[in-house]
């Protein structure tokens, strides 16, 4: 839960209610090596006279939308994905990026769906759910051998529309 109000100086009241849960399941002794899955579900909603609104679409949405393709002040968002380690512990420095280490590479197939509106869910249709399906490819890398920051590079398009354009990706992490 995250609130502003007017006091000490604020400029804005709202309150931010989020909840999101993520599980990850290691399949190397079922399926095979190096192989894992993971879910996500998230859902939020703002309230106040200056509630910010969730911009919908792209990274850490629904991937295969455009970035902020839609707006709401409520969302709900389910997240699958098989992770495969196709390189491990490579620990490879480009010259003469030498201070940046690639150390695994991996690859992915993704599910992502959701909804989000403006005022209540209390039913959803099916025209409403956004849906977008797509691969993966991630180096995990270190800067100076210390600071973990993922490199990743998704390719994803829609299943909820007869769009079949294909959208590229790049998202990088300092893990702050």
């Amino acid at each position: 839960m995250e609130t502003a109000d007017k006091i000490f100086g604020g400029t804005k009241t709202y309150t931010i209610y989020e909840v999101d849960f993520r599980k990850y399941f290691d399949l190397s002794s079922f399926i095979y090596k190096n192989l894992s899955f993971s879910f996500r579900i998230l859902g939020a909603m703002t309230e106040g006279v200056d509630r910010p609104y969730f911009l919908f679409g792209g990274i850490n949405t629904v991937r295969g939308l455009n970035y902020g393709e839609y707006k709401g002040d409520k969302v709900i968002l389910i997240n699958y994905e098989l992770r495969y380690t196709l390189v491990k512990n490579l620990d490879f420095q480009l010259w003469p990026l030498t201070f940046l280490m690639f150390k695994n590479i991996k690859i992915s197939l993704f599910d992502d769906a959701g909804i989000v509106r403006d005022g209540p869910i209390d039913r959803i249709t099916n025209e409403e759910i956004k849906n977008g399906i797509g691969i993966g490819l991630v180096f995990d890398t270190f800067i100076v051998q210390r600071q973990y920051v993922p490199l990743r590079f998704d390719f994803a398009r829609r299943t909820d529309t007869s769009d079949d354009t294909w959208k590229f990706y790049f998202f990088f992490n300092l893990g702050l």
